[in-house]
C-alpha cells in the first residue's frame, strides 16, 4: 500500500501541480504524519517541494502557467471579451 500511495501522489502531483496533505489524509485514510512522512521521501526523491499544508510538483505539468519568477519579464495577460466570464473548474484525480 506504501508504495501504491507514493505513486498515487505522484500522479496527483503531475496532474494538478500539487498536493494538499488535508485531501491526502482523506483520500487515503491515513494520519497527516503518515503523509508528512511520504511527502518527505517523495521531496528527497526530487519529485516535489514541501509547502506549508502541501507539496507541489518539481516538473512543469499541463496546468503550469508560463510565469516563471526567476524571469525579469511578465507574460503578456490576455482580457476576457465584454460580457463573457470566464470559469474555473477543479478537477479531481481518483488513483
Amino acid at each position: 500500500m506504501l508504495h501504491t500511495r507514493r505513486e498515487c501522489i505522484k500522479d496527483m502531483l503531475n496532474s494538478a501541480g500539487f498536493v494538499n496533505v488535508q485531501e491526502l489524509v482523506n483520500r487515503f485514510q491515513v494520519s497527516s504524519e503518515t503523509i508528512r512522512r511520504d511527502l518527505e521521501y517523495l521531496e528527497k526523491e526530487g519529485v516535489l517541494k514541501r509547502i506549508h499544508g502541501g507539496a507541489v510538483s518539481v516538473r512543469p505539468h499541463a496546468n503550469e502557467s508560463a510565469y516563471h519568477p526567476a524571469s525579469r519579464s511578465t507574460p503578456a495577460r490576455s482580457r476576457p471579451s465584454p460580457g463573457r466570464r470566464r470559469s474555473w473548474s477543479p478537477t479531481a484525480t481518483r488513483c
